[in-house]
């Protein structure tokens, strides 16, 4: 799992520009309520929350959530009419939707996995092409009032949204969370040796029993979904056999050769095709995983 740092002047810009353009959106849809009692309640309640119900940190989340879900069903129903996820990823032209929010996030890889790349499409035209899936972490059935929060969308691809978690029971305790947990260096991706398969290889997670850590990536099904990848570990283990500990310096050297300067990290991308630095295994797929297993095995 990626972390993605709140702070991040990129992530920052898209929140406060998703509020601007969330908050007079949701306004128009409380103006369209017509139960008296949905009325009151937020006028009462909720009006006075919606910066903080948008926008708020994921701990404010939970505790706004605990205190303002109400259990009057006419109520309920307002609340998911006023913060309608699918009306929300309606492809439009003319408003702010889920396409504008991914573009502005700009997280190219499932923030889950690392696996698959999520890129976000729109042509010169506006046509909105493609964008990452977004996973309610507090799942939007059982956490309506939640199902537009900034924190509670987290761009994923397909499978660990729609497959995996898929409306799984997520909790600050429990469970790790993208935006709050910085986790990069408390697991790491290695690999044994099996008979339990053709390869004869199994990739492992390691990381603290009864962590957060572990319950987060059992429930996402990790360890297993990256075992269907024993191709890239595979690649990884053959270039140990074939080269030497120092192929990334007789690559430099004898391939690309002292007229084309090129940076540690620029090499490794070329090598690898991943990223070097922690912050920035979200732009390419494996990073996480071929930077564990390529130190392990004294590659870099």
């Amino acid at each position: 799992m990626i972390y993605i740092n709140p702070t991040n002047s990129k992530i920052v810009l898209a929140r406060n520009l998703y509020l601007e353009k969330m908050l007079p959106l949701i306004f128009e849809r409380i103006d369209k309520l017509t139960d008296r009692i949905a009325i009151n309640y937020f006028d009462r309640l909720i009006n006075d929350y919606l910066e903080d119900i948008l926008s708020g940190t994921p701990e404010l989340l939970a505790k706004l959530n605990e205190e303002l879900t109400p259990y009057d069903s006419a109520v309920l129903k307002a609340i998911k009419y006023v913060f309608n996820y699918d009306w929300f990823t309606d492809k439009c032209v003319k408003r702010y939707d889920a396409y504008d929010l991914a573009y502005d996030l700009d997280v190219i890889t499932c923030i889950y996995c690392n696996r698959l790349y999520t890129n976000t499409v729109i042509t010169k035209n506006k046509q909105k092409i493609i964008r990452p899936q977004f996973d309610h972490f507090f799942d939007k059935d059982s956490n309506p009032l939640l199902a537009l929060s900034f924190f509670n969308l987290i761009p994923s691809c397909s499978i660990c949204n729609s497959n995996i978690k898929h409306g799984k029971k997520f909790q600050l305790k429990t469970h790790v969370h993208p935006y709050r947990d910085y986790i990069i260096d408390d697991f790491n991706f290695t690999y044994d040796y099996t008979s339990e398969n053709k390869s004869g290889l199994r990739i492992l997670i390691n990381s603290e029993t009864g962590s957060k850590i572990e319950k987060t990536f059992e429930d996402m099904f990790l360890e297993t979904v990256y075992n269907s990848h024993i191709s890239e570990l595979k690649d990884l283990l053959e270039l140990k056999s074939r080269f030497s500990d120092r192929y990334l310096s007789i690559l430099s050297s004898n391939i690309l050769g002292p007229s084309i300067p090129i940076s540690q990290e620029e090499l490794y991308r070329l090598a690898f095709g991943v990223e070097l630095a922690k912050e920035d295994f979200y732009k390419r797929p494996f990073s996480k995983f071929k930077n564990d297993i390529l130190k392990e095995l004294n590659v870099i």
